[in-house]
C-alpha cells in the first residue's frame, strides 16, 4: 500500500513453518506472501517455493481452523501411500479478509508430493 502497488496484488500466500500444537507457546510461525504484477518490492525479500505435484484441498471458514483441515488432508495422503517432498504446507488464500466474513473465506491447501511418488 505504501508504494501504491495494493492494484498488483495477484495472490495471497501463507507458508506455516511450524505446528503451533508442538510450541511451547503454542505460538504459530508463518511467512506470509503476496504475488504482484509487475516489478519486485523495493525493499521487501523474495521467496521461491518449491513445486511439483501436489495434493490440494479447500478450506472454507476462518484461518484459526485451517489445522484441522490440513490434518485431514495429511491424514489422506497417508492412507493413500502417497509420499511427501521436504517441504511446508503451502495456503493460497483466495479471499481477502477485510472483505469477506471469516466463515466465508477460502483457502487452497497444497502438500508437494515427491517426485518418485506415484
Amino acid at each position: 500500500a505504501e508504494q501504491s502497488r495494493l492494484e498488483d496484488v495477484r495472490g495471497i500466500y501463507g507458508v506455516p513453518l511450524n505446528d503451533p500444537a508442538f510450541d511451547p507457546e503454542g505460538l504459530v510461525e508463518h511467512l506470509a506472501a503476496i504475488e504482484l504484477g509487475g516489478e519486485k518490492l523495493a525493499g521487501h525479500a523474495q521467496h521461491d517455493i518449491a513445486g511439483g505435484r501436489a495434493v490440494r484441498t479447500r478450506h472454507t471458514g476462518p484461518f484459526e481452523a485451517l489445522p484441522g483441515t490440513e490434518i485431514a488432508l495429511y491424514r489422506r495422503v497417508l492412507e493413500e501411500g502417497w509420499m511427501l517432498a521436504d517441504a511446508p504446507p503451502l495456503h493460497h488464500h483466495l479471499d481477502e479478509p477485510d472483505d469477506v466474513p471469516a466463515e466465508d473465506l477460502r483457502t487452497d491447501i497444497y502438500l508437494t508430493l515427491r517426485e518418485d511418488a506415484s
